[in-house]
């Protein structure tokens, strides 16, 4: 049940019991006549009851059952004497602990004094004096003040409160006094006391200031003795929780500057160079040696294949004699291996000339005049071929020597008019030595040409048969026209070939003069390796 309801009740039931105190004496304010009836000590200890002095009349009431009084009345009066002092005193201990929850002075005091007697007016005082402790030092709202209630109070109802308030006043005097050291030490340039307030307050809010502020001095005074490595992890270290001003700043740029053109001074990539090169300004106390760095790798670059551009561009970054002095040396090895390349260059282009444009062959011919009226004439040759300028050039040229047959039927139809058999006749042998000029003029396919062209051949008698003494002459010229087609390996030619003068010198047939053999159609082919 509600402590409320209960109160409200037990005022209803109680109301006309608390007129009178509780611990009232039972003989002091009611004595009951011995001399009286039974009935007549009754009805006074109702009149009792009636006015709220159960425990008064609970008292007469045992006295009388004491005596041996068997009645009902008083047994039933003694139990309804019980019940009602048992609900005064709940109210009672309701009150007593409203009063105690109200934090009340007033309520306490009220409580003492409408109930000086009760069971809880002991602890109602101490209650009070508890409270008066606490708001004395609620007032005063000093650590001394809620210790001095610490060490008086008997109950101890404040006492995490009281202890709450000690640890917010000390936090706070810590705070005043952690303010008071900072404003003393912020701007000064003491590594020591910095450290020592940090460590005095190692929860304050200005650790991240105090952590840049010593890195800050820290990098400055290793910078200053010459510790670069150092520094600049200090700096940067502070760098990384707010950008530097002032001389700080200055000295992690000179520190980064240093430790870019380290990082690049190692790195053998030439590109990587020229960025950081590009980037770097002509001011920096690095330039020039950047300058030399990418000259030396320009310079270690050069090869066979680099011109003069290329030394001139290694040596337009040089700031130094002595870096001039390296590059050059590379240079001239450069120079060196140039000049051999391009001997071993020419070499090789002649050799690849000649194998292009020279080659070796083997060539046969036959030639023949078929005019009725001559008889049938059969020129047969073969020998060796050189050809000059290959199928994929505009001209080229054949030259060589051919061993030559001459060979004659002046019978076409192989008998004589008496009807004897008529053979061919080989009148003799001779050198010759052809010289072609010919015009690619079309393309057959991707390994082959038609060509134009013309040429002469001068030859020399040899050998003349015994039999056909003074037929042949010394020697002989033709020219000739010449078409045909020409590839890699192979030529195949078709040609008219005019001799002046001819092979032959006179006639031995029974047919008169027919070995003039002035014009002769013919066919070669050639095989070149």
């Amino acid at each position: 049940m509600n402590v409320k309801v209960s109160f409200l009740l037990a005022t209803l039931l109680t109301a006309p019991l608390l007129a009178s105190p509780v611990n009232a004496s039972p003989t002091s304010s009611y004595q009951i006549n011995k001399g009286t009836s039974v009935r007549q000590r009754l009805a006074q200890i109702r009149a009792m009851m009636n006015r709220g002095n159960y425990t008064a009349a609970k008292a007469a009431l045992k006295k009388m059952m004491n005596g041996n009084l068997n009645s009902q009345l008083a047994r039933d009066m003694y139990a309804e004497c019980e019940t009602a002092i048992e609900q005064q005193q709940e109210a009672i201990k309701l009150e007593f602990d409203e009063a105690c929850e109200s934090e009340s002075k007033w309520e306490l005091e009220s409580f003492i004094r409408k109930y000086p007697n009760s069971q809880y007016t002991k602890e109602a005082r101490e209650q009070l004096a508890d409270l008066v402790l606490w708001q004395q030092a609620t007032t005063l709202n000093t650590i001394e003040a809620y210790q001095r209630y610490l060490s008086k109070t008997s109950v101890f109802a404040y006492t995490q409160a009281a202890n709450t308030k000690i640890k917010e006043l000390k936090e706070e005097e810590t705070r005043r006094q952690m303010e008071q050291d900072w404003r003393l030490i912020k701007d000064a340039g003491d590594e020591s006391a910095l450290s020592e307030f940090m460590k005095k307050y190692p929860q304050t809010n200005y650790l991240d200031q105090i952590k840049k502020r010593l890195n800050i001095l820290r990098g400055i005074r290793c910078y200053k003795q010459g510790d670069a490595s150092s520094a600049y992890s200090y700096l940067s270290a502070a760098n990384e929780q707010e950008p530097l001003t002032g001389e700080a700043a200055t000295y992690l740029k000179e520190l980064q500057a240093e430790r870019d053109y380290e990082e690049i001074a190692e790195s053998n990539d030439i590109d990587r160079v020229k960025y950081y090169l590009n980037a770097l300004s002509t001011s920096s106390p690095y330039y020039n040696k950047a300058c030399n760095l990418y000259a030396i790798l320009l310079a270690k670059q050069l090869s066979s294949s680099s011109v003069d551009y290329d030394y001139q561009l290694a040596l337009s970054y040089v700031k130094d004699e002595a870096t001039r002095t390296v590059v050059t040396s590379y240079i001239n090895v450069a120079k060196v291996q140039r000049s051999t390349y391009v001997h071993r260059r020419k070499v090789l282009d002649r050799k690849q000339w000649w194998r292009t444009n020279l080659q070796v062959g083997i060539e046969g011919d036959f030639e023949t005049n078929l005019s009725d009226n001559i008889g049938s004439d059969m020129f047969y040759s073969g020998g060796l071929m050189i050809r000059f300028g290959s199928y994929q050039q505009v001209v080229s040229m054949t030259a060589g020597a051919k061993f030559r047959v001459f060979m004659v039927n002046p019978n076409l139809g192989g008998t004589n008019r008496h009807g004897e058999d008529e053979r061919w006749n080989v009148l003799g042998y001779a050198v010759g030595v052809p010289v072609n000029v010919r015009f690619n003029v079309a393309r057959l396919s991707t390994r082959s040409r038609f060509f134009i062209g013309g040429g002469i051949e001068f030859g020399v008698t040899t050998i003349e048969k015994e039999k056909n003494k003074g037929v042949m002459n010394k020697s002989y010229m033709a020219y000739y026209p010449q078409i045909g087609v020409l590839s890699p390996n192979f030529e195949m030619t078709l040609y008219w070939k005019t001799y002046a003068p001819a092979p032959f010198s006179k006639n031995i047939t029974s047919r008169g003069n027919i070995y003039d053999c002035k014009s002769m159609i013919g066919a070669s082919m050639s095989i070149f390796f």
